[in-house]
Parts: C-alpha cells; sequence; structure tokens
C-alpha cells in the first residue's frame, strides 16, 4: 500500500514537471538512483525512446550530451522527490516523521533481494 501511494503521487509530481515515462527514467538513471543497463532492461526502453529522452533532457538542460546529469537535473530530481514525499504527508503523518517503522520492516525485504542479485547490472 505504501509503495502505491508513493507511486501514484510520484506519477502527479512527474506530469507536473512534463516528464514523460522514459524522460523520468532516463533522468533516474543519469543521477545514479539505479545503473541505466537495469533501467533500461526492467523497463524495456529500445535505443530509439531512451535516445530520444535524452535528447529532451538535454535541451532542458537537466542532461549533458553525453548522459550524465547536469546540476540543474540532479537538482530537479531532488525537487521531484521531495514534492512526492509532501504528497504523502497524509499517510506517512501516523506513522511518524522518519517512517523509522517501515523501513526496519522493508529492510529484511531489501537486504534479500540485493543477496540475490536483484539490483545487479545484466551483463
Amino acid at each position: 500500500m505504501l509503495r502505491g501511494w508513493r507511486g501514484d503521487a510520484h506519477l502527479v509530481v512527474l506530469a507536473d514537471n512534463r516528464l514523460g515515462p522514459c524522460d523520468c527514467n532516463v533522468l533516474h538513471a543519469a543521477t545514479g538512483r539505479r545503473p541505466p543497463p537495469i533501467v533500461r532492461a526492467t523497463r524495456q526502453w529500445d535505443d530509439g525512446g531512451w535516445s530520444a529522452a535524452t535528447e529532451r533532457l538535454v535541451t532542458r538542460g537537466w542532461l549533458e550530451t553525453d548522459g550524465t546529469a547536469t546540476d540543474a537535473g540532479t537538482a530537479a530530481r531532488e525537487r521531484i522527490e521531495v514534492e512526492t514525499d509532501e504528497h504523502c504527508a497524509g499517510l506517512w503523518e501516523p506513522i511518524g516523521a522518519t517512517g523509522a517503522r517501515p523501513a526496519e520492516l522493508l529492510r529484511p525485504i531489501d537486504e534479500a533481494f540485493t543477496a540475490v542479485g536483484t539490483y545487479a547490472q545484466p551483463s
């Protein structure tokens, strides 16, 4: 439920920032959140879609032509995360500002995914 709520809020923020599905994935990868090969493989973006999204973000000044994030792109990505969290405030308020309990409960799941290589780059 928590992930679904945050995901819905995130889509609203992405739309408000005029970021399409591939654009947000390219920015996500460029800012080091996940390695580009994993993002591309899990979201199945082809070369044409990835290149077009990269060009749109270069035009906005959020990426360099080599696909690395600019300072403006990194700041935009952080702002998007903050705005998403702000949309979720009503959900997190009863749990506590730090969300420590849900993080504590989810940690073993994340550790299990990490241990079996879920986040490893595809070869």
